[in-house]
Parts: structure tokens; sequence; C-alpha cells
């Protein structure tokens, strides 16, 4: 429907394919938790009002693609989404405000560096092995962190900060 703005779609055990959701015009808010078979969100891109998505413990999740140019995504949960390695997409989510990474296994250093094109990230929960191995890249402007992660980090400050254009920094914390 063209006026559904709302949809709870967790523990859909069997769903494979939301593809055709992005023909929501109005959808808003969007739970699509402990879905375990959906491994892409083809087309949820072109849902323009989309500002709340949930995707947390979707384990076969492989890659954002689909959402590339979420014009409104404000608020993007993927935590424990494990086979989650593709993070490109959300640099093309300029609205992008609060991420929950937590439980992600897959990242990397490649795909958390490009979380520092997500210009207004001001909230982000990393997954544990991007502090563990020291390669958190988040942008200047962010203004939160969980605190269990800076209890991860030790120390309330960044052991060692390297900066690059327009402010961005990369913390790299020291696990002696």
């Amino acid at each position: 429907s063209a006026s559904l703005a709302t949809i709870h779609a967790a523990d859909c055990v069997k769903l494979r394919d939301v593809s055709g959701l992005g023909a929501c015009r109005a959808l808003c808010s969007l739970n699509l938790t402990n879905c375990p078979a959906l491994s892409h969100v083809t087309g949820l891109g072109d849902a323009p009002q989309l500002c709340w998505l949930e995707l947390s413990h979707c384990v076969r999740l492989k890659s954002l693609r689909g959402l590339q140019g979420a014009p409104r995504l404000a608020t993007l949960g993927l935590h424990a989404c494990q086979a989650l390695s593709d993070l490109s997409a959300l640099a093309r989510c300029p609205s992008l405000t609060d991420l929950d990474l937590r439980g992600c296994a897959q990242p990397g250093r490649t795909g958390m560096l490009q979380l520092v094109k997500c210009q207004r990230l001001k909230r982000l929960m990393p997954p544990r092995l991007a502090l563990e191995l020291g390669i958190l890249a988040v942008r200047g402007g962010l203004t939160q962190l969980e605190r269990e992660a800076l209890d991860l980090l030790g120390a309330a400050e960044p052991v060692e900060a390297t900066w690059y254009s327009a402010g961005l920094h990369a913390w790299a914390p020291s696990f002696a």
C-alpha cells in the first residue's frame, strides 16, 4: 500500500525477499529483526520516507547494497548480523545518524573505514572485534559511544588519533 508507514515483520523465519517494500512510498519504520533467511535488502533504498530500519539478528545478511541512496534513513540496527561484510552502501545514506554494529563479526578494517563517509553519524555502537583490533573508524563529529565500547578501550580518550581530510579520524587504541 502507498500509505503503509510502519511494518513489524520480526521473526519471519522464511522471509527472503523484501524488494517489493521499496514501493511503499510512505514507509517510515521497518522492523525485520530475526529474519534468518534474509540475505539482502534489495529495493529498500527506494522507500523515500524510510527513516528507521531494524535488521538485528538477520544472520545471513551479507550486504546493504539495496539501501544505498536511502535519503532519510537515520537509524539502522544491525546487531548480530554475523555474515555482514559490505558496509559501503552506508556511505550513500546521507541522513544516517545512529548505527548499531554490535555482534557483527565480518566488517573488518575496510568496512569500518567506510563509516568515515557517513557525514551525520552521531551514535555508533561498534562491533567488539573492531575495538579489539584497534580499527574503529569514526567521524570527528561523533558525540556518543556506548559505555561498553569505552570500557573495552579502557579509557574515555583515544590512545592515538590520526586526522584525515574533512575532520575525520580513526581511533587506534593500544591493548598492551
